[in-house]
This record gives structure tokens, C-alpha cells and sequence, in this order.
């Protein structure tokens, strides 16, 4: 697996959180197919492109329901890993990617990722804030396990609309609890990496936004050659702005 992860104890983490609840149970079989799921694997898509992934990288999705990005960034990346809460989202995804060699998908907490730190070089997490008990304790997580000099994009909506709730219902089969909006760039802001560019725009079910950053090269910025914003600026190979909104 190369996590340098004992296999018992990435069992024994699985097993735990798959004997909890599982909201996204009813919905793993058809996600990818009904609309929402749709708007939020085209939203996965769109987001990884902010990542500028190379053959070098070594990518995780958190949060990745039934693994569309992880299944995009394989074609490129030398690693491709995405994880999930939902025991059912995972077994799904594994069977979609069944034929392809360097995915691997784990049932895993995203606000205790079961990864050294410095694991991976490119993270993102879509569609995922507002489903965990502590976002800026999971952003945190995402840069303990990115390089330094990784990217980092984090993408959530702001808001929905009734619309959008009915399909939610729909999706996990009842009511939801009561939506928990967080802004991706104050989770963002409050974790170790540096924010470089902010995209809010508006969805057929909410507005949305997509948070990216770099985690600073150390050495490189202490040696006072280059300034945050410059190194992020060279790592994603875009011009840092932030969007107000």
C-alpha cells in the first residue's frame, strides 16, 4: 500500500467506521446518475483541474463517494487515492475502478487521515465540508499530509436552494440534518497552507466555491529568495488572485 501502514490497522479503522451509520448507503449504487450526483462529480472534475496534476504527483481525494476524480487523475498521476466515510461509496468505487493498477480507496475519517504526514503532493476535497463535525479540523489534516510545495484545493458549496434540498433528501433516502455551511476559504485560511485563488460561482443548486493553496517550501521562503505568494504562484502555474465575494 506504501502509506507505511500496518494492513491490520488500516482493517481495524475500516471496520470501525463501517459499523456506523451510513447516510450514503442508499445512494452509492446510483451516484454518478441521478442530477445531483452529477453536478457534484462534474464539480470534482472541475476543481481537480485547479490542481495542475503531473505524473510526479501523488494524489488523494477526500471525500471522493464513489472515486470519479481519483478515477480522472489515475490516467496521469503515479498515485491515486481517494477516501471516504461511507463504507458503501468505497465499495463502489473499488468496483469501478477494478481494472485500473494504481487506485487504491479506504474507508477513512477525513478529519484523522490514516497517513503520514507529507504523504501525498496534490489533495483535494469537494462537496465535503458541510458534512463533518470539524471542517477546519479536516483542512488541517489535508495539509499534514501534503508536501511541502504540494497543492491543496478544498471546494464547497456556500448555500442551496429548495431545489436542491428535495434532491438531497432524494439522494440519502430522508431528511438531512440541518445544512452546516462553510465557506471553503475560512477553513482554508485557518490550516498551514497558503490560499492563492478563490472561484465562487453559481450551480443549477447552490453557489459554490473552491478554495486553492500551496503548502510553503520551508526553506525556500526562510531563505527570504522568493515570497509565499511567488511560491505559489510557480507551484500552480496560475496568477494568485482571491475572488471576492
Amino acid at each position: 500500500m506504501d502509506f507505511n501502514l500496518q494492513p491490520g490497522a488500516v482493517g481495524r479503522r475500516e471496520r470501525s467506521l463501517a459499523g456506523s451509520q451510513d447516510r450514503f448507503a442508499g445512494w452509492a449504487q446510483r451516484y454518478e446518475m441521478d442530477a445531483l450526483s452529477r453536478l457534484l462529480t462534474a464539480l470534482q472534475l472541475r476543481a481537480i483541474a485547479h490542481l495542475s496534476i503531473t505524473a510526479a504527483d501523488r494524489f488523494l481525494d477526500v471525500g471522493c463517494a464513489t472515486g470519479a476524480a481519483v478515477r480522472g487523475a489515475s490516467a496521469t498521476v503515479s498515485l491515486a487515492v481517494g477516501i471516504d466515510r461511507s463504507a458503501a461509496m468505497v465499495r463502489s468505487a473499488r468496483a469501478r475502478a477494478a481494472s485500473l493498477p494504481n487506485e487504491v480507496f479506504l474507508v477513512a475519517d477525513a478529519e484523522q487521515l490514516p497517513f503520514p504526514a507529507a504523504t501525498f503532493t496534490a489533495v483535494l476535497s469537494t462537496s465535503t465540508l458541510r458534512h463533518l463535525s470539524d471542517p477546519v479540523r479536516a483542512v488541517r489534516e489535508l495539509a499534514r499530509v501534503v508536501r511541502p510545495g504540494g497543492r491543496v484545493v478544498v471546494a464547497d458549496f456556500l448555500a442551496c436552494g429548495t431545489v436542491a434540498e428535495r434532491h438531497w433528501r432524494n439522494g440519502l433516502g430522508r431528511r438531512r440534518r440541518e445544512a452546516r455551511w462553510v465557506d471553503p476559504l475560512q477553513a482554508v485560511s485557518a490550516a498551514p497552507i497558503g490560499v492563492i485563488e478563490v472561484v465562487r460561482f453559481s450551480t443549477a443548486f447552490g453557489y459554490y466555491a473552491m478554495a486553492a493553496a500551496a503548502k510553503p517550501d520551508v526553506p525556500a521562503l526562510n531563505g527570504g529568495r522568493r515570497s509565499r505568494r511567488q511560491v505559489a504562484r510557480s507551484l500552480l502555474g496560475v496568477s494568485a488572485r482571491r475572488v471576492a465575494g
